[in-house]
């Protein structure tokens, strides 16, 4: 059975929500977030999450958060370290795992938030065949790179030239792999 994906679950990000109550100790914030997810048929689900943030100048804190309508109020602990340059970077504790955590995420049929690890979760492209990640890999260096008219490449405005240098021999290399691969398939020797 293949595992499920982050991308298929509901995700709020620890710092997202401690910048959007003000960043500024203490912090009180109470409100709705929308988080999304994709079903097993393929479609997002939307969902308003209402969520409770409070944190003091000792950098503790808790986040509660009511997952959906009829649900019982999760609370989660908070935690926060002083960033190098001023601010403060805040964590959340797996209520599962105990680990200090940037994100929480939960299943479109699951009851909890609780960390990627808690749940089990994989990233899209560990779940990706073998014989597909170059593929993959080619798509997403060209995603990374302006594609003209089919087959003509470009910097794209902004890039580095080093940078586009870099890209371009990286897909240079996927793009030969990929061919030798197919040649192999058929009987071919590529030299």
């Amino acid at each position: 059975m293949a595992k499920i994906v982050l991308e298929d679950c509901h995700e709020i990000r620890v710092q997202g929500l401690v910048t959007a109550a003000g960043g500024q100790l203490p912090i009180y914030y109470l409100g709705r977030i929308i988080t999304s997810a994709r079903e097993r048929k393929g479609k997002r689900v939307k969902w308003m999450t209402r969520v409770q943030v409070s944190m003091e100048a000792d950098l503790k804190g808790t986040l509660k958060i009511l997952p959906q309508p009829g649900a019982d109020w999760q609370e989660i602990e908070l935690q926060a370290i002083p960033a190098p340059l001023g601010g403060f970077r805040a964590f959340a504790i797996c209520p599962a795992t105990g680990k200090r955590v940037t994100a929480l995420y939960m299943p479109v049929d699951g009851k909890k938030f609780l960390s990627r690890h808690a749940h089990d979760l994989a990233y899209a492209s560990h779940n990706i065949p073998t014989e597909r990640r170059l593929e993959w890999r080619r798509g997403q260096l060209l995603s990374l790179m302006d594609l003209v008219s089919g087959m003509e490449i470009r910097k794209p405005k902004g890039m580095h030239w080093s940078t586009f240098d870099r890209l371009l021999a990286a897909y240079d290399e996927v793009d030969e792999e990929i061919l030798r691969r197919d040649c192999e398939k058929i009987g071919i020797t590529w030299p």
